[in-house]
């Protein structure tokens, strides 16, 4: 009978840890997720009128002009530098994410101010422009949905590491 009570004392003593146990990481994965919703919240409220609104106005008031410049790339470039404005709050909490948001702003402005300042009277050119935009615009837009949906952005990887000191010389 002693050793029925010693192993129903053990047992009763593992549940009690088990269950203590078990609420200590209920109540952390509860912190993430309410983390997590806080962070995708921030994220919209910053972002959403660009992506939903914003970029896709400017972006369908690009054409090209007789000679086969793209013409108002700029209201594109004011809308993005409005955007990455909008974004600092990113620059002191999550330093990766601003900076990869900020390269692939750079990148979409590159592609608008080249395509404005080169004649591309040839429609297959025009056509590569237009095409190389929407692929930045697309990567733009799949960075901030990362970010929204928490997933890293920008880890410190080699390949970061060796951008960041090109980016410093």
């Amino acid at each position: 009978m002693d050793e029925m009570n010693t192993i129903s004392l053990i047992l009763s003593i593992i549940a009690i840890i088990v269950s203590i146990v078990t609420a200590f990481f209920q109540a952390r994965q509860e912190d993430r997720i309410s983390h997590a919703s806080i962070r995708a919240e921030n994220c919209s409220s910053i972002f959403n009128k660009y992506l939903i609104n914003l970029i896709p106005e400017a972006r369908r008031e690009l054409r090209f002009d007789e000679l086969g410049r793209l013409k108002n790339g700029d209201n594109l470039c004011t809308v993005l530098q409005n955007m990455l404005f909008g974004a600092l709050f990113y620059k002191y909490d999550d330093e990766n994410f601003y900076n990869e948001l900020k390269e692939s702003v750079q990148k979409l402005e590159d592609e608008l101010v080249d395509g404005a300042n080169k004649a591309r009277p040839e429609l297959e050119d025009q056509q590569n422009i237009l095409s190389n935009i929407q692929k930045d615009m697309k990567r733009l837009y799949q960075l901030i949905d990362k970010k929204r949906i928490g997933v890293k952005v920008g880890k410190k990887g080699p390949i970061a590491r060796v951008r960041k000191k090109l980016a410093n010389l």
